[in-house]
């Protein structure tokens, strides 16, 4: 009995060790880099790519740097950045302001302080809706005056949520401006109706309805100034495009919704872009990602936002990108809510994100390997205070570059936790389970024949 159950579990070991052969090795790339050999303590940087993030887990934790000897070089893992200038806007109120009304336009003067940037655009800041206002802005010199914008604002609420109150305008030396509205004081029909009823005892003999027409000033809040300018922004994350594939698009008539399934290179995406020709819309959406339950698979959503374009005269106005939490999610499925409307004519998706960077000191007279594709738990824990340090005094990284990857033997690299994740894999555990059934089950077959035969007979 003994021997038998010995080799149930012999068998089973075998059965384990069988899966845990089968299971992906790990690759490996060279740290390509040209440093002078007596160059020590070199801060390096060097960027994931698309093999990488295909093959290495979503938290990192199998990355490893090793030196010519196969020992682990201390590293950083960051967002790969850079260093730009960027426009960034700066908005403040006008201090003194004169007001000249009149039935025919209303004239608005005002002049910057000393300190105060030249504007590039004027917003006013009006509680009304349902308007539209024709609006000029002059520069005034001490012997000239000079039109800088002639444009309209206007609130379509009544017929669709497009609102704009802002007037750009070139950058110019003038301190003094003259704003003239025109028309500011406009008639609107009420929403309410005069009705009068004749009436010949109980009996109606004529009706008469009058529409009302209001006389609604234009009201101004306040008036905005909005200059941009050029500030040496640091560390500014890259964005970039990652290749992706459509493998299922459906309408759902019922729903009303637009079902697109689509598959990455397990890639760190931020953000989906939709790929459009339709025009004048607003839709919600959503980027969703499978979640796998007792065998089923359900979709739970990552984000949520809006997705429109409106283009009429004039006016022009898109956005067709959707930003979510960084993923690195093999599937995932972006769902359109179209109700009762019409589907959007999509033609594809564009997908984005970040990259990343490993920072390590690196010697001249050394070579080194970046390894991946393990089963490892958890990241590393290195010791990176002197990294930090280069990197708090401006230290600009060498730039080290990915050879051609390289497979490793099946039994390369350490792989801590391998055997926890074969048993939790649920057809392994279920072949496990059958194999020791079976044979538990031949097993005391056998035992119960055996002490059958063994027992005496009473005749």
């Amino acid at each position: 009995m003994i021997k038998i159950i010995s080799s149930t579990f012999l068998m089973v070991f075998i059965l384990v060790q069988s899966v845990s052969a089968a299971l992906p090795p790990s690759w490996k790339k060279e740290i390509q880099f040209d440093l002078e050999r007596e160059e020590r303590d070199v801060l390096t940087a060097v960027s994931l790519d698309a093999e990488v993030y295909r093959k290495s887990q979503n938290n990192f934790a199998d990355l490893r740097i090793l030196n010519a000897e196969g020992d682990d070089v201390s590293y950083k893992l960051i967002e790969e950045s850079d260093t730009r200038r960027q426009t960034q806007e700066q908005r403040w109120s006008p201090q003194e302001v004169s007001l000249s009304p009149s039935d025919e336009q209303l004239e608005i003067g005002f002049t910057l302080k000393e300190d105060d940037p030249a504007p590039t655009q004027l917003k006013i800041v009006t509680p009304l809706q349902n308007f539209e206002q024709r609006i000029r802005v002059y520069g005034v010199g001490k012997a000239n005056e000079r039109l800088l914008a002639d444009d309209a604002i206007f609130d379509y609420t009544r017929y669709m949520d497009i609102r704009r109150t802002e007037v750009s305008f070139p950058e110019t030396e003038f301190r003094r401006f003259r704003v003239v509205i025109d028309n500011p004081t406009s008639k609107q029909e009420s929403r309410l109706k005069q009705l009068t009823r004749q009436l010949h005892g109980d009996d109606e003999t004529g009706r008469q309805e009058r529409i009302i027409i209001e006389r609604r000033p234009f009201r101004i809040d306040r008036l905005q100034l909005v200059s941009t300018v050029e500030r040496y922004v640091p560390d500014q994350r890259l964005v970039t495009d990652w290749n992706l594939t459509i493998k299922q698009q459906e309408n759902d008539d019922e729903t009303g919704l637009t079902l697109i399934e689509f598959e990455t290179r397990r890639q760190p995406l931020t953000q989906i872009t939709l790929k459009t020709d339709s025009r004048n819309f607003s839709r919600r959406v959503r980027i969703e990602r499978p979640n796998q339950k007792t065998g089923r698979t359900t979709w739970e959503t990552l984000a949520e936002g809006q997705v429109s374009q409106f283009s009429f005269g004039d006016y022009e106005q898109a956005d067709f990108t959707l930003k979510f939490p960084e993923t690195r999610q093999r599937k995932l499925r972006l769902v359109i809510e179209n109700r009762d409307s019409s589907p959007l004519n999509v033609r594809g998706l564009a997908a984005a994100g970040h990259r990343h960077q490993l920072l390590f000191l690196a010697h001249g007279d050394q070579s080194y390997e970046l390894h991946y594709g393990s089963h490892a738990e958890t990241p590393p824990n290195y010791d990176t205070a002197a990294i930090d340090l280069m990197q708090s005094q401006g230290v600009n990284p060498f730039i080290a570059e990915l050879g051609p990857e390289i497979q490793l033997s099946e039994d390369a690299g350490a792989e801590p936790g391998r055997f926890k994740k074969i048993i939790n894999n649920p057809i392994v555990l279920g072949s496990i389970i059958f194999v020791i059934t079976l044979l538990l089950g031949w097993s005391l077959y056998q035992a119960t024949r055996k002490l059958n035969e063994s027992t005496p007979n009473d005749d």
